[in-house]
């Protein structure tokens, strides 16, 4: 999966649960920042940490956030 895909995935499930990136960093216990690198398509590799506090913030598998 490319960073533009991952980031594209986050920002659409960020979306559908209507959460600001604030919202969404606080949740998955991130910063702000790194969520915005994510979406920006700025990771290329974000470490398993940070994938897994995405996936157990938005409640989805690792195939919904992974594809």
């Amino acid at each position: 999966m490319t960073a533009r895909e991952f980031g594209q995935r986050v920002y659409n499930l960020r979306m559908t649960k209507s959460w600001t990136q604030e919202v969404c960093a606080g949740l998955a216990g991130l910063s702000v920042r790194t969520l915005q690198k994510i979406e920006a398509h700025e990771m290329t590799h974000p470490p398993v940490e940070t994938v897994r506090k995405l996936r157990i913030a938005f409640r989805c598998s690792w195939e919904d956030l992974l594809g």
